[in-house]
């Protein structure tokens, strides 16, 4: 039996609110049966990434506009956002991702292994990875804006 089919959207919820709350002090919803979770069309994104290698294998993704990225960035490096510049957001939604696929990764089977966050961003970017299906996504917005997180099983090499 694939562990994978047990975890819940609800434990994605659970650490995706408490690393929120606790890193950035700022409330999310799940926005599930909401459509879409990209950001406007034409508007600054970011995709960060982890992948989980070991006993069990994937990735953990996570999406989310520049407006967010840029508010969640002010507050890590306690910046005023205009100060926040791509380096710096680009590290925050890399923490992010890292602190979501951590706490993720303790659901799975042992012993697995957290690679160093990848983070994408561009008007419209786009992430591929091979080999890897979506078992779990779930939508959020925090202050009004969009952003998501998946969990991707390889199901190849």
């Amino acid at each position: 039996m694939d562990p994978l089919k047990e975890l819940l959207n609800e434990e994605i919820v659970g650490i995706t609110r408490v690393i929120w709350r606790s890193v950035l002090n700022l409330g999310l919803q799940n926005e599930e049966g909401a459509p879409g979770h990209q950001p406007a069309s034409g508007g600054l994104a970011f995709i960060g990434s982890v992948q989980i290698c070991g006993a069990w294998e994937g990735s953990v993704v996570l999406h989310a506009g520049g407006v967010l990225v840029r508010r969640a960035a002010s507050i890590m490096f306690g910046m005023e956002e205009p100060a926040v510049g791509s380096d710096q957001m680009v590290d925050a939604l890399g923490e992010l991702t890292n602190m979501v696929g951590g706490n993720l990764k303790a659901l799975l089977p042992a012993p697995c292994k957290l690679s160093l966050p990848t983070v994408a961003q561009g008007i419209e970017p786009k992430l591929t990875i091979l080999g890897n299906q979506v078992v779990r996504h779930v939508d959020f917005s925090s202050e009004g804006h969009r952003f998501a997180v998946s969990l991707l099983k390889r199901t190849r090499a």
